[in-house]
């Protein structure tokens, strides 16, 4: 998408300023930077290990549920 947008700004502002053909060249080169950085990041995106699921944003079910286990090892510690 990158690379087709900057290559027909390039070729439309070549028609706009008559500039022919320097423009949509411009616009090439710079769609194709483009276009691989994009690559790029994407392909480093891809290569790193997912994330852990943080503790905090656990289910409300387990979190109650380990609510009440320690609630309930409260009560056991003070009864003894």
């Amino acid at each position: 998408m990158d690379f087709m947008v900057c290559v027909c700004l390039g070729w439309w502002l070549d028609r706009v300023w008559n500039l022919k053909p320097w423009l949509t060249l411009a616009g090439t080169f710079t769609g194709l930077i483009a276009m691989f950085s994009h690559l790029a990041v994407l392909a480093v995106r891809a290569a790193r290990p997912p994330h852990p699921v943080p503790a905090d944003s656990a289910s409300s079910q387990d979190r109650d549920r380990r609510h009440d286990d320690k609630a309930r090892s409260d009560s056991q510690r003070i009864e003894s």
